[in-house]
């Protein structure tokens, strides 16, 4: 799932890049063949291609297990959702699906730091 991290395999995990370290934290998971994957903000500070390829990463495994994804970054979440939750102050203010989120207004569903999102998938 992750080839750059077969290139980089005689490197230390601490040496490696933002994206490579949360890729490995991600397949050092899987590889456990867990039930339920709960990855907390995993494309937070990532640039844009490790984000994408990690979003198509848990699109591709969201069959196999149930993931419990809190993240910010609702453009790539919401693609890969089956239902997402909207927390302010530790509590659920808004659930939705991502289809009625794409209907609704950015007003009605306001995704404003301090925010946090989580995406059932």
């Amino acid at each position: 799932m992750f080839p750059i991290l077969k290139k980089r395999a005689a490197v230390k995990a601490g040496i490696l890049s933002g994206g490579e370290q949360e890729m490995l934290a991600v397949g050092r998971a899987l590889m456990r063949n867990p039930k339920t994957l709960s990855p907390d903000e995993p494309f937070e500070g990532l640039s844009p291609l490790v984000v994408g390829h990690l979003a198509e990463v848990f699109h591709q495994i969201k069959d196999e297990m149930s993931i419990l994804l809190v993240e910010q970054n609702e453009r790539h979440s919401s693609r890969i959702a089956d239902r997402c939750c909207l927390m302010e102050r530790g509590r659920i203010v808004s659930e939705f699906s991502p289809d009625e989120k794409e209907r609704d207004s950015p007003d009605s569903i306001n995704l404003n730091p301090g925010h946090r999102s989580f995406w059932e998938i």
